[in-house]
């Protein structure tokens, strides 16, 4: 489950370059480093994260999208972008909220299951959404970021150092 009991959201990735290197079953990040807590778990594969998704151009929204269960995963949907003939030439990154839960243990880091924490409320809802919309477009006069956000952030990583890390069993 996420860190916060109040967001459903348990991981996400803010403008990944459309040639970060990912095809339909692999699209790998970590965890962005803290400042204050150095650890770094491991490499996540999120090709079958249930999410919600952004095609940006530059810093411009052009289109909004969702993966869920049986459905494309994330990276499934990403492809079918690029052989849109409406979107393929008109984005260039991507960002996306994960709902499914990611667990670091002594392999890695992997995907749960996705639901939602007991007790979720419409407030929370309206908190999620909130959060959501502050990462994604980043209004100039919201300068705190998406409350529970901070340590749910991702960074893109290449297939080789993947590899590589996952051979290393960095944590």
């Amino acid at each position: 489950m996420s860190k916060s009991p109040t967001l459903a959201v348990t991981s996400f990735g803010i403008f990944w370059d459309r040639d970060t290197e990912w095809n339909s079953n692999k699209l790998y990040g970590e965890h962005l480093p803290d400042p204050i807590n150095k650890k770094k778990p491991g490499v996540v594969n999120f090709a079958n994260q249930d999410a919600v998704y952004l095609l940006h151009y530059g810093r411009e929204i052009v289109y909004v999208g969702q993966t869920f269960g049986s459905t494309a995963g994330l990276a499934e949907r990403l492809r079918a972008h690029t052989r849109s003939p409406t979107l393929h030439s008109r984005w260039n990154r991507f960002s996306w909220f994960g709902f499914r839960e990611v667990v670091h243990d002594e392999s890695g880091g992997r995907l749960g299951e996705a639901h939602l924490p007991t007790g979720f409320t419409v407030r929370d809802l309206i908190s999620v959404v909130e959060a959501i919309l502050i990462e994604a477009v980043e209004p100039r006069n919201n300068r705190q970021g998406g409350k529970g956000f901070k340590d749910l952030a991702y960074g893109p990583v290449s297939f080789a150092e993947a590899a590589k890390k996952m051979k290393k069993g960095v944590l």
